[in-house]
């Protein structure tokens, strides 16, 4: 099914800079004051191509995606970025440490893989995408002509011999790169120089499916992308460079962390509390915990629900009324507000009855409102001071989604709401560049 192969990988120069203080996380979980930072850790970081700043003056002529595609063609003239000379496979493995203490790693094959339609069932995504995002990353794809970021998926491979492969060549070489981030998550990265295993690593996708885990955005804007290049080239074959993206590829049954995305609701200019609590017991019984109002609460809270992840319990939190627990009274409720033939386990999804249920239903927001007034928030403390701040109106609180979850819904053909889940470590940006 799936078809990937390696490319000519562009790297920072080891010889010229530190390539740890050059990447930097994906996009899309960078704060304006994280983008400041990495604009002062190096003049040659990656922010400057994967996030560049906005400036009043700019135009059609000049303007942060333009400046991006120089950066990276002057730090290749001038030596910062090197491109190698032959096509390799990748390894990126990154080890981590739990809040619990648990030491982990995660291994993935970054390749470049053959576009596909999702209509194909090769490709599968898992969640919903947003037009802002997908138009700054396709104004970034035909400035650049190049994949800065890896768009990270998974695979199922029960027999672990991909896996095999890769802890082959870990334990047989020393990183190309090796840094530690800001979350002391440790980032190494390898050459698969053995050309009999990566004729063996396209064989074994031939037969695999692979399902998006972050980077949906980035994914559609290859797909269009690669449509508008085909309608530049009426002789296109289907193996130009701009018919493949960059990809880690992960194996799912392997034991990955995944985090919950938490939501905060703000901008409501008519919110009655007591009307809103009111509707909301309509659908859920609803418990007050005797919990004091900070944020040394949550990890309490968090564990209260995690007990109850099978009876689609959510945490709330509304100032001046405390932390409470909502545990959904029947699921047959939500039946009422899903117009569609959507999967039993599509529709038991504890992201789904909050979206269905209290979003869209009790606080009577919609696809373009939701946009504006639900923040994703993976870090429970923000989730929180935004509302004891007064940023936001109200907190909800999640478990985070199961592997076998995304799995099934992927397979499906439905997809999450968007941000339901956050899969740790991310990929960085920078580590490999792919132009094409």
């Amino acid at each position: 099914m799936a078809e990937i192969k390696p490319f000519k990988g562009i790297l920072y120069n080891s010889k010229k800079v530190e390539p740890g203080l050059c990447v930097t996380p994906p996009y899309d979980v960078i704060t304006p004051e994280e983008q400041e930072r990495y604009y002062q850790f190096s003049p040659y970081n990656i922010i400057r191509i994967e996030l560049g700043k906005d400036f009043p003056e700019d135009n059609d002529d000049e303007n942060k995606y333009l400046r991006a595609a120089r950066f990276l063609n002057d730090w290749l003239e001038n030596g910062i970025l090197k491109q190698d000379e032959q096509s390799f496979f990748y390894i990126y493995q990154q080890k981590y440490t739990l809040k619990s203490g648990e030491e982990k790693e995660k291994t993935g094959l970054i390749a470049l893989v053959k576009l596909e339609e999702f209509e194909k069932k090769v490709i599968l995504p898992h969640e919903r995408t947003l037009s802002k995002p997908m138009e700054d990353r396709l104004n970034l794809i035909r400035a650049t002509r190049a994949n800065v970021s890896q768009i990270f998926s998974l695979f199922s491979d029960p027999s672990k011999e991909v896996d095999r492969i890769l802890n082959k060549h870990i334990q047989l070489s020393s990183p190309l790169i090796n840094f530690f981030d800001h979350e002391n998550v440790n980032h190494l990265l390898w050459r698969i120089t053995n050309s009999d295993d990566s004729k063996r690593l396209i064989e074994l996708f031939k037969d695999k499916q692979i399902f998006i885990a972050d980077g949906h955005h980035r994914y559609e804007t290859s797909l269009k992308f690669r449509d508008e290049m085909r309608e530049k080239s009426p002789s296109f074959t289907g193996k130009e460079s701009w018919n493949y993206t960059m990809m880690t590829l992960v194996n799912m049954d392997n034991d990955l962390t995944i985090f919950p995305v938490h939501r905060i609701v703000k901008n409501l200019i008519y919110f009655c509390k007591s009307i809103f609590l009111n509707s909301v017991s309509n659908f859920f019984f609803m418990e007050k915990l005797n919990l004091s109002p900070t944020k040394e609460s949550l990890p309490h809270l968090l564990e209260v629900i995690g007990n109850k992840k099978d009876e689609h319990t959510i945490g709330m939190y509304i100032k001046g009324e405390g932390f409470l627990l909502l545990k959904l009274k029947d699921l047959s409720l939500i039946e009422k507000f899903i117009h569609g033939d959507y999967p039993e386990e599509w529709k038991k999804l504890d992201v789904n009855i909050l979206q269905f249920l209290i979003i869209e239903n009790v606080l009577g927001l919609q696809a373009k409102e939701v946009e504006e007034s639900v923040a994703f928030i993976k870090d429970e403390d923000k989730a929180f001071e935004s509302v004891e701040k007064e940023e936001a109106q109200i907190a909800f609180f999640l478990n985070p989604v199961k592997i076998s979850q995304i799995k099934t819904i992927a397979l499906s053909g439905e997809r999450m709401p968007q941000k339901s889940s956050f899969f740790y470590p991310k990929a960085w940006t920078g580590l490999v560049i792919n132009k094409f």
